[in-house]
This record gives structure tokens, sequence and C-alpha cells, in this order.
């Protein structure tokens, strides 16, 4: 990947907003990313969707928040959650 020093500070300026609500800008050597939101899940708009995540979700699946899952004092729990998540 371009380290950030071979890009214009044009180019590096224009990294920190997106292409659309969801997608960032491809710059130089730097491709597009999709993000999700959701700090529990992954959750993704439909195209048609609303640009406040109001209406037309993808299905969609979600965690209990960290909070929770720290309160059950379960590290095998937690380790079973981390590991679902880095393989899907």
């Amino acid at each position: 990947m371009t380290p950030s020093t071979d890009l214009t500070l044009t180019e590096q300026a224009s990294l920190t907003s997106g292409e659309d609500f969801w997608t960032t800008k491809a710059v130089g050597e730097v491709r597009s990313v999709r993000m999700f939101d959701g700090p529990h899940g992954l959750r993704r708009q439909a195209e048609a969707g609303d640009h406040l995540g109001l209406t037309g979700s993808v299905p969609a699946t979600c965690f209990p928040p960290a909070v929770a899952l720290g309160s059950t004092w379960d590290p095998e729990l937690a380790e079973r959650r981390g590991a679902w998540t880095r393989s899907g």
C-alpha cells in the first residue's frame, strides 16, 4: 500500500471524507472501503435505505454490548465471541 507520505496533502485530506455515506474514497493506490456501523455487530443499509439508518437495513448479526459480556465474568464466553467475530 502507498505510504501516506507518498500522497499529496490534498489526497491525504480526501481520505477523511467519503465517496458516499457508507464508502470511503479511493485515492491513488489506497482502495475504497465499505463501512458498516454498530459497535456490537455489523449493520449495513440497503442501497435504497435512508442516510440516517432508520429504514432498509440488511439483516445483521448483533451481539450484546461489551459491558454485558464483561459482566458475565466468563473469559471463555468472551473468547468464543471474539473467535466468531474473527471468523465471520
